[in-house]
């Protein structure tokens, strides 16, 4: 009798391990940008791109483009030297 009950808590423990990684992944999503000055239309390289209230953070690269993982209420924070800093509602692409 033991055995069955058994089976039946391994079971259930194997279908919610194996369901986890999809609720896991599924709270997280890419956003991709580019970020340029407002007056001139030319990339930034090298602006802070950081998930409000974390240190999820990337840089933008050469071309002013930027991808990072952020969680589904993220807010992003813009930031580069001489420019006010900027806060953005992440848009996944």
């Amino acid at each position: 009798m033991k055995s069955k009950k058994n089976q039946c808590w391994y079971k259930i423990f194997l279908v919610t391990l194996l369901l986890m990684p999809g609720v896991i992944f599924a709270q997280n999503r890419e956003v991709r940008g580019t970020v340029t000055d407002a007056a001139t239309g030319d990339a930034l390289v090298g602006v802070s791109v950081v998930q409000k209230g974390t240190t999820n953070g990337v840089i933008t690269d050469i071309n002013g483009t930027f991808s990072i993982n952020v969680s589904a209420d993220a807010i992003l924070q813009f930031s580069y030297v001489g420019y006010t800093t900027l806060e953005q509602v992440a848009q996944s692409t």
